[in-house]
């Protein structure tokens, strides 16, 4: 595989991350302003707070996409493994989320489908990136499904105080 293609690739990677870390900026901003608003769906967040959820919106999904986006900008040979983990992890987000909300939207869904599409791009690219192994990115992928495994018996802890 030519260097151009794994550049194409990366490309991709970086604009979808891009794009993923201005809509969580946005959505992070919003709801710690106030200017977004989940209405009857804020007594569901945890300590009710919207603020809370907007922190971390901003902290678990919009820097680790912005991160990426770096990543992807400066060609570094991390870039598929981060990508697999970032769109996991987003992946994730949206499951918990969809577990404190007790609700699904076709937004909740279309962010699965963008995180699994970072997961594609990022084993994509890993297959035209030199030293990047599926065996690398499919570790990546089982310990984020652990992660998240852990962060539900945590949430099922926090729900029955």
């Amino acid at each position: 595989m030519s260097a151009s293609r794994a550049t194409g690739w990366r490309v991709a990677v970086g604009a979808v991350a891009g794009l993923n870390a201005v809509a969580a900026l946005g959505g992070a901003v919003g709801l710690v302003t106030g200017t977004l608003s989940l209405e009857e769906l804020t007594d569901r967040l945890p300590f009710g707070s919207a603020v809370l959820g907007g922190i971390a919106l901003g902290l678990l999904v919009a820097v680790p996409q912005a991160v990426l986006t770096v990543l992807a900008a400066r060609r570094s040979t991390g870039t598929a493994a981060a990508s697999v983990l970032v769109g996991s992890a987003m992946v994730g987000w949206i499951l918990v989320e969809t577990a404190f909300l007790r609700t699904v939207s076709p937004l909740q869904v279309g962010y699965v489908v963008v995180g699994l599409v970072q997961v594609a791009l990022g084993f994509a690219l890993g297959r035209r990136d030199p030293g990047v192994t599926p065996r690398v990115l499919a570790g990546m992928v089982r310990s984020t499904v652990r992660v998240r495994a852990r962060a539900a018996v945590v949430q099922d802890r926090l729900r029955a105080h």
